[in-house]
């Protein structure tokens, strides 16, 4: 985002680069020229003016109408002879023209408002003026005109002014010339510029939008993996839970069960806390697959496992030992208190089903093993089983605990 914001930025100021170029060109680049040309042929005129106030004062000392003596006037032809002046006036002091070369201005008086300014500064004034004049062949043609008025001074004492006329049409029409080659070969250079940000701005956009494509992409495929790889770890915790679990009765298999069991020793051991065991085994299970068949005791097997579900605690776990046999671990859970859960298992499964268990129950000590336990365990299962089953035997330890 941020580097389309510069590229835009980019395109806009060479934008205005080419609208102000033409602006620059009207308002600043002709002006500066068009007063350059008028402030050297000020400087021009005022030496043509020097030069005629020579021979103008030659004999008067002050311009009036018999300051024009034919010797000004032969020295007048003289100087325009030699340099391009259109048109002369002499004016006196208040502004009255007593000699032109345009004998009808004779007599005339001056209205421009600075010639007091010019009198009384000493300093020459000079504008640029479009006038109608007569060609070469006599015909009236537009022409550039700079008139520049010159004050005549005698003893620093200003004592008249000349007016002088210089067509600088052709010059004028040099420098548009001129400026407007120079234009054409800014702007080209300009449009040559701007067609190259053109350029540059189009493929850095597709750049970009070909960048900001591929990192969606890359944060789709990456958005993907993320999910194939919970994907694959839901199927490992999957397969993982599968491998230890019996896939019979649901239940943890030996496996889990050593896990949990080696846990639950170290626990024990550890904080000094109790830990229970019971050992359950089906009553004459191999009589009811053969009598029923083996999906029945499939079936059997599943519901004693349900009934163990239903009355564990949470923090309880069973197992499936082998065959018909299961293994129950009960945390924080002395012998009385097995004895207790494990006759409330034998009751449920004499209720719900039409077998019953055997159960042996024992409980950890001091130093003991859970391979110990598991055989106090066993032994008592033998026992409650050599009574006639369907029973509960506690495993014969040295000291019970409550």
């Amino acid at each position: 985002m941020k580097n389309t914001r510069i590229l835009n930025a980019v395109l806009l100021v060479s934008l205005v680069a080419v609208l102000i170029l033409p602006t620059y060109t009207m308002f600043f680049l002709t002006p500066a020229f068009t007063g350059f040309l008028i402030s050297d042929t000020e400087k021009r005129l005022v030496l043509v003016a020097e030069r005629m106030a020579d021979s103008l004062l030659k004999q008067e000392k002050q311009i009036s109408a018999q300051s024009i003596t034919p010797y000004f006037i032969r020295e007048l032809g003289h100087i325009r002879e030699a340099i391009d002046v259109w048109k002369v006036k002499v004016f006196t002091l208040d502004g009255t023209i007593v000699f032109s070369t345009d004998p009808a201005d004779i007599g005339q008086k001056s209205g421009k408002d600075f010639f007091g300014n010019v009198i009384s500064t000493g300093r020459p004034y000079s504008y640029l003026a479009a006038k109608t004049i007569r060609g070469r062949d006599g015909q009236p043609v537009e022409a550039q005109i700079i008139e520049t008025y010159v004050p005549v001074t005698h003893n620093t004492k200003v004592v008249g002014v000349f007016e002088i006329y210089s067509d600088i049409t052709a010059t004028i029409k040099a420098l548009d010339r001129l400026t407007n080659k120079a234009y054409l070969v800014l702007l080209g250079i300009v449009l040559l510029l701007l067609g190259a940000v053109l350029v540059s701005v189009a493929k850095a956009r597709a750049s970009m939008r070909a960048r900001e494509a591929a990192e969606a992409e890359v944060r789709q495929q990456k958005q993907l993996l993320e999910e194939q790889n919970r994907e694959l770890a839901l199927l490992h915790e999957q397969a993982q839970e599968l491998s230890l679990r019996d896939h019979l009765t649901g239940l943890g298999n030996r496996r889990l069960m050593e896990i949990h069991f080696e846990r639950a020793i170290s626990l024990a051991h550890r904080y000094g806390k109790s830990l229970s065991l019971i050992m359950l085994d089906v009553d004459f299970f191999k009589k009811y697959n053969d009598t029923h068949g083996h999906p029945a005791g499939d079936e059997v097997l599943r519901r004693v496992a349900l009934v163990i579900r239903e009355h564990l605690r949470e923090a309880d776990a069973a197992f499936r030992y082998g065959g018909e046999e299961f293994l129950l671990l009960l945390p924080e859970t002395g012998m009385n208190t097995g004895l207790q859960a494990a006759e409330k298992l034998r009751l449920a499964v004499a209720k719900d089903l039409d077998v019953t268990v055997s159960l042996g129950v024992s409980s950890y000590r001091a130093g003991a093993t859970a391979a110990g336990m598991i055989r106090e365990a066993d032994q008592a299962l033998y026992e409650a089983k050599r009574q006639g089953r369907n029973r509960v035997v506690r495993a014969q330890l040295p000291a019970a605990s409550s």
